[in-house]
């Protein structure tokens, strides 16, 4: 995504954290399901394919979250008029950690090479928050390049512990000292 798109998402994301009041979570919830969807093939062909009418899409945003969620199926048929169907991920993202900071919690994604079990996330959690100095809200994922170990992000920064980082970082300072053996 360019810097500008990541930008108009937030704007987007900014417009309905302002009305959204005390349903701001609810409304997290429902876009992430919607990201979530669109993540899958079939939610991408029809609702980022321009060659369906902007009039179907907003039938079938009307039809998921017109009775439960008026303020949301009026967001997303803007989003749909103005063609930015395919921000909504990432609009999502931005409106997800407006709640977050919302409720005093920072973002942070987790990678680990496996699957972590329950008692393993919560304890991973604890630490963040210790280590962060402030409550976390962590995401997981699975990134089996990693071999082992953790990587996170936080914010613009990025805490590696993983082994493929620490072998890394060993073959960086490896090839620096035979490069000053050899300039000896």
């Amino acid at each position: 995504m360019s810097t500008g798109n990541a930008g108009l998402a937030r704007r987007y994301a900014r417009a309905l954290f302002a009305i959204s009041g005390p349903r701001a979570a609810a409304y997290d919830e429902q876009l992430r399901r919607l990201a979530d969807a669109l993540s899958e093939s079939a939610g991408r062909r029809f609702f980022f394919n321009p060659t369906v009418a902007a009039e179907s899409k907003r039938k079938f945003v009307h039809a998921i979250w017109g009775q439960s969620f008026p303020a949301l199926e009026k967001f997303l048929s803007v989003v749909i008029e103005h063609g930015r169907e395919t921000l909504v991920q990432q609009m999502a993202s931005a409106y997800h950690s407006l709640v977050l900071a919302e409720q005093g919690l920072a973002e942070a994604v987790v990678e680990t090479a496996r699957e972590l079990g329950d008692s393993e996330r919560q304890a991973t959690r604890e630490a963040l928050d210790k280590f962060l100095g402030e409550p976390t809200w962590p995401s997981f994922r699975v990134e089996p390049g990693l071999l082992g170990g953790v990587r996170v992000r936080y914010g613009d920064r990025m805490i590696d512990a993983s082994v493929t980082g620490k072998l890394q970082r060993l073959k960086g300072r490896l090839l620096r000292a035979a490069q000053s053996e050899v300039t000896k």
